[in-house]
């Protein structure tokens, strides 16, 4: 509902297209206005990404293993920056067997998942706020539908949202969302502070950041992972000990990896994996990842059918890469024939 006593309304189109609707001059200068903010109809993948250099191969092989492994993560960064894109692309890698709940406001996430509820939250249908369902609502429901994996589009200034959040990430619940914050340093401030409040023992339970930019470069728009960074409980007190494990080199555009993974190491502790063991486990997504690349495999029902066959049979997909042998429409029919 839009009038004069409610001039400025954020909603969504039929097709899923966020609108922000502004009545009058007396708010709006040059008169009334509307902005539409279009999505894309078939979802971005992760080697949409690696194709774009928004990402590196090695650092998508990361972010497959940890998210196999239950870390959570948070995509920050600007305006357009590409959070949720980034958010949606990785998500392909949860295990397909996982209960997956996604909490919007306007609905943008996409996953190949059958088992995966999609919540979105709806405008009050009167004044008073009757009929009202946000973001906090949802949230309070996904904890009450066992998921093993939440998706919030995006943590605002709404503290009692992040402090769910947190608190799901305390429990034990693998979580991934977006945040407006151009640094890590500027995320944790603004988590800690007004209006928020995020007491600091529940912000060392995320585990990853990334830290997204769009830029010019080489004359064209574009976007970038700037840094991935880890999270830890720093051991002296209530401090935070942040490690930055992957960074975007301007100058060259290319992605570097600066330091090994305390995080990864966790993981293959947690597994009894040996070094030579979590090495080989990473490049066996790095081979999966640059298969795709190479053969332009975008196709988002084929990316996701080769990740999750991926994880019914290691074996068969990587055999088949290294011998030649793969097709990922017999990988699409095979992946439909074991779900």
């Amino acid at each position: 509902h839009i009038s004069v006593s409610n001039p400025l309304v954020d909603t969504s189109l039929p097709d899923g297209s966020r609108v922000q609707l502004t009545l009058g001059d007396d708010i709006s200068t040059r008169g009334s206005n509307f902005t539409v903010r279009k999505f894309a109809d078939v979802p971005i993948t992760p080697v949409d990404l690696i194709r774009w250099n928004t990402f590196s191969l090695e650092e998508m092989a990361y972010f497959w293993l940890c998210i196999e492994n239950n870390k959570s993560l948070v995509f920050a960064g600007g305006t357009a920056s590409g959070k949720t894109t980034s958010m949606n692309a990785v998500s392909f890698f949860i295990p397909p067997k996982s209960k997956v709940v996604s909490i919007e406001d306007t609905r943008e996430i996409k996953l190949p998942h059958d088992n995966w509820i999609q919540s979105v939250t709806r405008q009050p249908f009167a004044a008073g706020e009757r009929g009202d369902v946000d973001m906090y609502d949802l949230l309070q429901a996904a904890l009450r539908q066992r998921p093993e994996h939440i998706l919030v589009g995006e943590i605002r200034a709404q503290p009692e949202v992040a402090l769910t959040f947190f608190q799901a990430l305390a429990t034990g619940h693998t979580s991934y969302t977006t945040f407006h914050a151009d640094s890590v340093d500027s995320l944790i401030d603004r988590l800690e502070n007004d209006p928020l409040n995020v007491p600091r023992r529940m912000v060392q339970a995320l585990d990853i950041v990334s830290v997204q930019k769009q830029i010019f470069h080489g004359g064209k728009r574009v976007r970038r992972n700037s840094e991935i960074v880890e999270i830890f409980d720093g051991g002296a007190g209530d401090s935070i000990r942040t490690k930055s494990v992957f960074r975007w080199d301007a100058a060259t555009d290319e992605h570097r990896k600066l330091t090994e993974s305390p995080l990864l190491q966790d993981i293959a502790e947690e597994n009894g994996w040996s070094g030579t063991r979590l090495e080989e486990e990473l490049q066996r997504r790095r081979d999966v990842l640059e298969f795709l690349v190479d053969d332009e495999t975008t196709d988002h029902e084929k990316v996701g059918s080769t990740v999750h066959m991926f994880w019914h049979d290691q074996d068969w997909v990587v055999e088949g890469i290294r011998d030649g042998t793969l097709d990922t429409d017999e990988v699409q029919e095979v992946a439909l024939e074991e779900a």
